[in-house]
C-alpha cells in the first residue's frame, strides 16, 4: 500500500499506526472537510520542507501529501523547540489536524495542517491516564546513547535502553511502536539527559520533569521461568559491556547476567562473544547480578580459573 494513500487516525500516540485509513480520488473532499470540522488528529508522513509563496509573503512549511492532496504545516505552527531542525520531523510520523482545504481543482487539492494544535489534543484526551502505574502506548521518535525518546499520548517520555527488553541484544527503531509502564516520576536538575546528548534537536520532556517508561516490564521476564540460586555458577556467552564498566553476560536466551568488570587474576579482559563461567551473587528485582569466574577463548581453552 502506498504511504501517501493512507492516514492513521487515532490519540494513542504520535505516529501511532493504528485505524488506517485509506484515502482515494473518491473520498478525499469528504474526509478531509470532516476531519477538519471535527479537528481530528491524523498521523501523516512530511517529505520535505519548501517555500510556499501566499501573495507577496514568502512562508517556508513542511509538506507530504495524502492521497492527491498536498499538505502543507506552516514552521510556526510545527511545535519546534529552539534550534531545532524541521527535518528532524520527517523522521517519523507527526500527528496534525487540518485547519483549512482548497478542493476545488482536483489536481491541485491542498489541505494546511497544525501539528501544535494536534499535541495539545492528545495531551487533553490522554492527560488523566498518564500517571505512574499506568499502561500506554509509545512510539520511538529518536534514539539516543542510552535510551529511547518516545512519544507516549502527546508527552515525550524517556525509555531507558535497559527498559526495553529482557534481552539486550533486541533493540528498538525510530517508528516502532508498543505498550508500556509508566514509571514513578524522577527529578532532574538542569538540563535532562535527552538534552545534553541531542542538544535540542528533537523535542524532549520537560525541563525538571519527564516521564519515564518501561517496554520490559510487561513482556514475560524470563527469570520467573528459570531460577537459579545464590552462588549457583553457571555458563554464559558475554553480549556488550556497560558504560559503567560492567559486562552482560546471556546465560540463556533473553536471559542476562549483569557481571562485575574487576575479574582478578585476569590479564587479558574478555571479548564480545567469549563463553564464561559466572556465579550468581543476586537475583532480586527481576534481575540477576554475579561475577565471571573464568574465560574461556575461540578454541574453549580455559583462561583462567579463580580461586
Amino acid at each position: 500500500m502506498d504511504a501517501a494513500n493512507v492516514v492513521y487516525v487515532n490519540v494513542q500516540a504520535e505516529g501511532a499506526r493504528i485505524s488506517p485509513q485509506d484515502i482515494s480520488d473518491d473520498n478525499i473532499a469528504f474526509l478531509s472537510n470532516f476531519w477538519k470540522a471535527n479537528q481530528t488528529v491524523l498521523h501523516v508522513k512530511l517529505l520535505g520542507t519548501q517555500v510556499l509563496k501566499t501573495g507577496n509573503i514568502n512562508k517556508k512549511v513542511l509538506f507530504g501529501n495524502i492521497g492527491t492532496a498536498k499538505i502543507y504545516l506552516p514552521i510556526e505552527k510545527a511545535a519546534l523547540l529552539p534550534n531545532q531542525d524541521p527535518m528532524t520531523l520527517a523522521t517519523h510520523l507527526v500527528s496534525v489536524v487540518i485547519e483549512a482545504t482548497d478542493l476545488h481543482d482536483e489536481g491541485n487539492r491542498v489541505l494546511f495542517v497544525n501539528r501544535e494544535k494536534a499535541l495539545e489534543t492528545l495531551k487533553g484526551v490522554n492527560q488523566s491516564r498518564l500517571k505512574a502505574g499506568e499502561r500506554a502506548y509509545g512510539v520511538i521518535q529518536r534514539v539516543t546513547r542510552g535510551a529511547y525518546v518516545l512519544n507516549v499520548g502527546g508527552e515525550l517520555a524517556y525509555l531507558p535502553r535497559a527498559y526495553y527488553d529482557w534481552d539486550f541484544e533486541k533493540l528498538g527503531h525510530v517508528g516502532d511502536e508498543f505498550p508500556v509502564l509508566i514509571q514513578p516520576n524522577r527529578s532532574r536538575n538542569n538540563r535532562s539527559t535527552i538534552q545534553k546528548e541531542q542538544n535540542t534537536t528533537e523535542q524532549e520532556p520537560t525541563r525538571h520533569r519527564y516521564m519515564v517508561v518501561s517496554r520490559r516490564d510487561l513482556l514475560p521476564n524470563p527469570l520467573n521461568e528459570i531460577q537459579f540460586d545464590t552462588g549457583s555458577i553457571v555458563d554464559g556467552k558475554v553480549m556488550r559491556f556497560t558504560q559503567n564498566g560492567g559486562v552482560a553476560v546471556e546465560i540463556a536466551k533473553g536471559l542476562t547476567v549483569l557481571a562485575s568488570g574487576r575479574i582478578f587474576g585476569m590479564h587479558q579482559p574478555p571479548k564480545i562473544n567469549d563463553h564464561v563461567t559466572i556465579r550468581i551473587s543476586n537475583t532480586s528485582n527481576g534481575r540477576m547480578i554475579g561475577h565471571i569466574t573464568s574465560v574461556i577463548n575461540d578454541s574453549t581453552e580455559r583462561m583462567i580459573q579463580q580461586r
